[in-house]
């Protein structure tokens, strides 16, 4: 049995028109297997036609929104559209650069609250500059496995010779376990496989050790088998994540962006045609505007002052709410980084 090497708390942080609380990266741990990001957002109450995340670029890495109560509209500049609910999971692929936007949507009052995980993947090197593509997977579609005291939804990789419906370019796993009170969970992990699991609700024992709401639970290296327990007296809800270990060292460098900003891209990431939304009125016009100005001008500025095609960077909110996007360019000779940054 796998023993707790640590347990890391999440942070407040904002993004977009909210609130997260992120528990990867930290200080020390940058990624759990492929895995090198993980926010926590909601349950909160939304404006569909208001809250989001507005268009912002993205290479070189892998985005997964796994929805655990609304609905959200994905749409991206390589023409991608996607709707999923509860239970569903929007899977983009960003390979070699692409400019997506993720929204609210509600029909009824049940999907005015949004709750729910985003996860960023590192894609191996040979495959960072691959083609974008998108991954819309649908709730019905994910295997539920039920056991003594729970069950398990299979979102990506194997759980009890069930696979989960997301295509994979690398080793990884993404299960979803619901444990009632008193029940212990169990799996068998292969060799090589790095484990975590995060506790989206209630309150857990791994190990002797307690977690609770928020907190990520890193298993050591060492092969076998996980197990945690609900110590609580609800159902307990953790997202296990694992995977074969990311290539690279480090969050900030195994993430990388050409420039490809163009009118076209922002306009398909964020512009709904007509017949989706009549009524789109000026203000949200100026406001992509703007947006497009804010990517044009961090495009000058790699242009103008790095001189690179390649791009490492990270996406760091400021306090206000507005996305800041810190861009690092490491220099082949010597291996110096350059830092420019752009308000979105």
């Amino acid at each position: 049995m796998r023993k707790i090497d640590r347990i890391i708390d999440s942070h407040v942080a904002p993004v977009g028109t909210f609130t997260v609380r992120r528990a990867l990266p930290e200080g020390k741990r940058k990624s759990v297997g492929p895995w090198v990001f993980l926010d926590h957002f909601g349950p909160f109450r939304v404006t569909p036609s208001k809250d989001g995340v507005g268009p912002h670029p993205h290479a070189g890495i892998e985005t997964v929104t796994y929805l655990l109560s609304g609905k959200n509209r994905h749409r991206d500049s390589a023409g991608h559209v996607g709707i999923v609910g509860a239970g569903g999971a929007q899977w983009m692929t960003s390979g070699r650069g692409i400019i997506h936007a993720e929204a609210p949507l509600a029909d009824n009052e049940a999907e005015m609250t949004m709750h729910g995980i985003q996860l960023w993947t590192t894609l191996p090197r040979a495959l960072k500059q691959m083609p974008p593509r998108y991954q819309r997977i649908d709730a019905s579609t994910i295997p539920e496995v039920a056991f003594d005291g729970g069950n398990v939804r299979v979102v990506a990789g194997d759980y009890a010779s069930n696979e989960g419906p997301a295509e994979t370019l690398m080793p990884l796993l993404l299960w979803h376990v619901a444990l009632a009170p008193g029940r212990t969970f169990n799996a068998t992990i292969s060799a090589g496989v790095e484990i975590a699991a995060y506790v989206i609700a209630g309150d857990a024992t791994f190990s002797g050790q307690s977690a609770t709401t928020g907190q990520l639970v890193i298993f050591d290296d060492a092969d076998g088998d996980i197990a945690f327990g609900n110590a609580g007296d609800t159902t307990l809800d953790v997202l296990v994540l694992g995977g074969a270990p990311a290539e690279g060292q480090g969050f900030a460098r195994v993430m990388h962006f050409q420039p490809m900003l163009s009118l076209e891209k922002v306009e398909a990431a964020e512009h709904p045609t007509k017949e989706e939304e009549p009524d789109r009125d000026r203000r949200n016009r100026l406001q992509d505007e703007n947006t497009l100005s804010a990517l044009r001008a961090f495009d000058a500025t790699i242009r103008k002052h790095l001189n690179r095609d390649r791009v490492d960077y990270v996406m760091e909110p400021k306090v206000d709410g507005v996305s800041t996007l810190v861009t690092r360019m490491r220099q082949l000779e010597p291996r110096a980084w350059l830092v420019g940054t752009t308000q979105l």
